[in-house]
C-alpha cells in the first residue's frame, strides 16, 4: 500500500469521469482530506473499497486479521491509489442514527430527503442534521443524537416517529427493502451492530465525493457538484 507506482493507470471510468480517474488522483484527493477523514472516522473501525486491476471492487475490513482503523500513522499505509471508498462501522450504542432515502429516481429522492428532513425537525431525540450526497443516486439524513443509546432502540423510536406523520407514511415505503417505484425509508441497513456508512468526504465507488448539502440548496444539487477535479 501507500504512494502509487504507476500514479497514471486508469482504475475507473463513467459518465461522470470519461476521461478517467487515475491511481494518482485517488491517492491526491485522499491525502489533501487526511485531517478530514481522520476526525470523521475517530476511533470507529473502518471497511474500505478497493479496485482491482479487474475493474472489481474488493473489500478489506481487517490488517493481520485484527479490525481496521485509521490512525494518523496508518493512514498512508492503509490507503493506496486504489482505494476508491471509505465506510465508517456502527457499535451496539451510537450517539448518531442514518436515515437512507433509498429511490432511483433522482429529483424524487431529493424531494423525498427534503420531506424526511422536516419529519425530523420536530423528533426530540435528534440534536442535530445534516444532509449528505451518499456519491451515488441518493442521501443519507445524519443525525447526532442527544446521548448514546442502543442502535436497536434508535431505529424503532425512528421508525415509530415516522410512522406517525401522515405526510411521510402516505408517500413513502418505511422498510429494509424497497419497493418498485416508491421512495423508501431504509431505517435498517447502516443502523445495525457493524453496520456501515460512507464517510463524509469519502469517494463512492463511482468516485463522487460524499459531501453534506445544504437543506436550502437540496433541490438545485447535482450530482456533478461532487466530481473531483
Amino acid at each position: 500500500m501507500g504512494i502509487p507506482k504507476n500514479p497514471k493507470t486508469i482504475i475507473l471510468r463513467n459518465v461522470f469521469y470519461q476521461k478517467g480517474i487515475t491511481e494518482g488522483m485517488i491517492w491526491d484527493y485522499y491525502k489533501k482530506r487526511k485531517g478530514e477523514i481522520l476526525r470523521e472516522v475517530g476511533i470507529r473501525r473502518v471497511m474500505l473499497f478497493l479496485i482491482t486491476p479487474e475493474e472489481k471492487i474488493v473489500v478489506r475490513r481487517n490488517i493481520g486479521g485484527n479490525p481496521l482503523f485509521l490512525t494518523n500513522k496508518t493512514y498512508d499505509e492503509v490507503l493506496s491509489g486504489r482505494t476508491i471508498s471509505i465506510h465508517s462501522t456502527m457499535e451496539k450504542f451510537e450517539d448518531i442514527f442514518i436515515v437512507d432515502v433509498d429511490f432511483f429516481n433522482w429529483n424524487g429522492a431529493k424531494i423525498a430527503t427534503n420531506d424526511i428532513y422536516e419529519s425530523l425537525l420536530n423528533f426530540s431525540l435528534v440534536r442535530s442534521m445534516t444532509i449528505r450526497f451518499t456519491g451515488k443516486e441518493s442521501f443519507h439524513i445524519f443525525c447526532r443524537l442527544y446521548k448514546k443509546i442502543n442502535i436497536d432502540t434508535s431505529r424503532y423510536l425512528f421508525e415509530n416517529h415516522l410512522s406517525k406523520d401522515k405526510n411521510i407514511i402516505n408517500k413513502y415505503s418505511i422498510s429494509p427493502r424497497r419497493r418498485h417505484n416508491v421512495p423508501n425509508i431504509d431505517l435498517w441497513a447502516s443502523n445495525k451492530v457493524n453496520g456501515n456508512f460512507i464517510t463524509l468526504h469519502s469517494l463512492s465507488i463511482m468516485g463522487l465525493k460524499c459531501m453534506e448539502v445544504n437543506i436550502n440548496n437540496l433541490l438545485r444539487f447535482e450530482k456533478r457538484n461532487a466530481i473531483i477535479k
